[in-house]
């Protein structure tokens, strides 16, 4: 599975307010075997591959020539651009379960607005028997560009990118399952988030940041051989298992005044 999304925000003013607001999201997910909610037995002899490669990339560009605002970024307070990618080799609990989403609005105290979504995954309890070689490998990049430049006034550039991955060879899910396996198991798990920020301003002031209040730029990578999940599992296996899993995050922010406040 393969997944890739493009966002491009460009705006340009002589005078006044110049914002452009870019966001994109990827997500791809496989598997090879998928046996889906309910008690499933599942029996594997053969090679299985799977792989999932997500991409989301974003730029925001904001120019005003004479005075005036020029702001950059994206969605700064739902993680900014994201790319997630899921590859799992034999699933035991596969499928949709039930979602609900709540939302609450609060009287008082500047009246509020929250919003929650909880998921309940499917569930089983499974018998998964391997005995052939299991390849799975997920990767997921989210590279992010914010530009503000603003000739007298102000220029801010605030932009933030999420990369998760999660790679597992076999997964058996919640419920009281029995994994057995003598096949060779691989999972290869890597995430690569990049935000960069420039601000630049000939008179005035100059701001180039990431949501560093929640964190920053995050990238998440997980890769594991057999995962039993929730519940009282018997897992036996009695072949070679490699798990892999890289996670990189770099950022920068450069804000740029020649006369005023960087």
């Amino acid at each position: 599975a393969e997944a890739t999304a493009r966002s491009l925000g460009v705006a340009l003013t002589a005078k006044g307010l110049s914002a452009a607001l870019s966001q994109s999201t990827a997500r791809a997910e496989s598997s090879a075997i998928r046996g889906g909610g309910g008690h499933d037995e599942i029996t594997n002899t053969a090679l299985l591959n799977s792989t999932a490669t997500s991409s989301a990339q974003a730029a925001s560009v904001a120019v005003t020539v004479e005075k005036g605002v020029a702001a950059a970024g994206n969605a700064v307070w739902d993680g900014g651009i994201t790319a997630e990618s899921t590859a799992v080799g034999i699933e035991g609990d596969g499928g949709d379960g039930k979602t609900t989403k709540t939302l609450t609005l609060k009287t008082g105290g500047g009246g509020d607005i929250d919003k929650g979504e909880v998921k309940e995954a499917a569930t089983g309890n499974d018998t998964i028997v391997n005995s052939g070689a299991i390849d799975a490998t997920a990767s997921a990049t989210a590279p992010e560009v914010s530009v503000a430049i603003s000739t007298k006034g102000v220029a801010a550039a605030v932009s933030t990118s999420t990369a998760k991955s999660s790679a597992s060879a076999i997964d058996a899910g919640d419920g009281n399952d029995e994994v057995s396996n003598t096949g060779a198991l691989t999972a290869d798990a890597t995430s690569l988030a990049v935000a960069v920020n420039v601000g630049a301003v000939d008179k005035g002031l100059s701001m180039a940041a990431n949501n560093s209040w929640d964190g920053g730029v995050k990238a998440d990578a997980r890769a594991r051989g057999v995962d039993g999940g929730a519940g009282f599992d018997s897992l036996t296996n009695a072949a070679e298992i490699s798990a892999h899993s890289r996670a990189t995050s770099p950022s920068a922010a450069v804000a740029i005044s020649a006369t005023g406040v960087p």
